[in-house]
């Protein structure tokens, strides 16, 4: 008589098949049943479900996260962590010291529970993000308590989590500061408070992909005077500079700027705020990545000799810019991407303006129609392969924007990417400011 059939009978490859359609849940409850079971359920399937982890930086999340990432746990399989920070409007608790330090506490000690287990050594891939940015009313541009909110809790976040990799030395190859959510970023005053509280180099000396989105620093109201000098807009890019420059072998750099503060707000930016807006500048000067092959500016503010002497310094494989407000011609750059990169095999050029909107002499349509005016290109090109390093012609926007749900899109889009500092069409000079 043959037995009954069971689940430890069922081949390795059959149950390999049968955990694909699982949730991790039902994974779990499925290797409960027996020795045998347990072992063929953890295939590769189900141990994908921990290379992938996002926590929140509550208390019971990152406890949870210390005791999976315990030795010969699946947790030592982590990959990419997600660190997610909370605004005080979702929590009242943020608002107390005793939470905060404790939240630093543990996640110090689980970035230290990870440095010592990793299976590879190190660990690949941060994140940071914040719990509701970017989505609803939260962030509505009108809504200061909570915009503001965000940006506290991303300050908050950055700094517990450079303190713990700084102390926990922990390396690591790919970092994500709030670029891949809307409408949160770094301030530009919160990242030399940390240079001076840790030593990072150890940690990023290794890194190989940076994701930073930037804004301005938080003002005050009434704001000090000191806080609106040129000297204070400079120190702090000073210190962004010096964070890229403990970065030495980026081979993927991604820079966005959210503009919190647009030049109709409490009377225009101060000298300090040009400053910070025109941080891309400095890092031109004052920072070299010889191994980079992938550039993205996004939000960006600079000069033509500044962005042509930084595509200078690398042969890119991928470019990739977006609202670029340039004090010059794209001309030169243009055509140093022609002449000079001969890796190029990726090129996307979006919404740049010189002291206007530009237009592509390629296939395509504008991003919104003009009165009075026919046969403007495109706003927006990609180009792949050997197509990459074909000339690039361009003419300035001509004609005033005819009213339309186009137009407004646009707009409502940029805002939504950028904050309102971006101006709206035609572009204006008194907001691009330059001393």
């Amino acid at each position: 008589m043959t037995s009954q059939p069971s689940l430890s009978s069922i081949a390795p490859e059959v149950m390999e098949c049968i955990v694909t359609l699982l949730d991790l849940p039902d994974i779990s409850s499925l290797r409960l049943v027996a020795r045998d079971v347990c072992e063929k359920a953890s295939t590769d399937m189900f141990k994908s479900h921990f290379r992938r982890k996002r926590v929140k930086l509550t208390p019971e999340q990152l406890q949870r996260a210390i005791s999976v990432t315990q030795q010969h746990r699946y947790g030592c399989l982590l990959e990419h962590l997600t660190l997610v920070g909370i605004p005080s409007f979702l929590s009242q608790d943020l608002q107390t010291t005793a939470y905060q330090q404790n939240i630093a506490r543990l996640l110090r000690q689980a970035l230290e529970t990870i440095c010592l287990n990793s299976a590879r050594g190190c660990l690949p891939a941060i994140c940071l993000i914040i719990d509701g940015a970017g989505k609803g009313d939260s962030l509505h541009l009108k809504n200061w308590d909570k915009r503001w909110s965000i940006w506290e809790a991303a300050a908050e976040c950055f700094e517990m989590t450079m303190l713990a990799i700084g102390s926990s030395q922990l390396s690591i190859e790919v970092l994500d500061i709030f670029d891949s959510v809307k409408r949160c970023s770094l301030a530009c005053d919160q990242v030399s408070p940390i240079l001076a509280k840790i030593n990072l180099a150890d940690s990023l000396r290794n890194l190989k992909q940076l994701s930073m989105s930037l804004s301005f620093h938080e003002r005050r109201r009434p704001e000090p005077e000191h806080m609106e000098s040129t000297a204070f807009g400079t120190e702090n890019v000073a210190a962004i500079c010096r964070f890229l420059q403990l970065c030495p072998h980026l081979e993927d750099l991604k820079l966005h700027f959210y503009g919190t503060y647009s030049i109709s707000c409490a009377g225009g930016l101060t000298h300090a705020l040009r400053a910070e807006l025109l941080f891309f500048n400095q890092v031109s000067e004052s920072c070299q990545f010889p191994c980079l092959g992938r550039l993205s500016l996004n939000g960006i503010y600079t000069s033509e000799a500044a962005l042509l002497s930084f595509l200078r310094q690398a042969q890119l494989r991928s470019l990739d810019m977006n609202e670029i407000h340039l004090q010059g011609t794209y001309r030169p750059i243009f055509d140093h991407l022609v002449e000079h990169m001969n890796q190029l095999e990726y090129v996307h050029l979006n919404d740049l303006f010189e002291a206007n909107l530009i237009n592509f002499n390629a296939p395509g349509k504008p991003h919104f129609p003009t009165l009075g005016r026919r046969g403007n290109g495109p706003n927006e090109i990609t180009r792949i392969g050997t197509d990459a390093r074909k000339p690039i012609d361009y003419q300035l926007k001509s004609g005033r924007p005819l009213g339309s749900p186009l137009i407004h899109n646009w707009i409502e889009r940029r805002v939504s990417k950028y904050g309102p500092i971006v101006p709206y069409y035609p572009a204006s000079a008194p907001l691009f400011i330059y001393e």
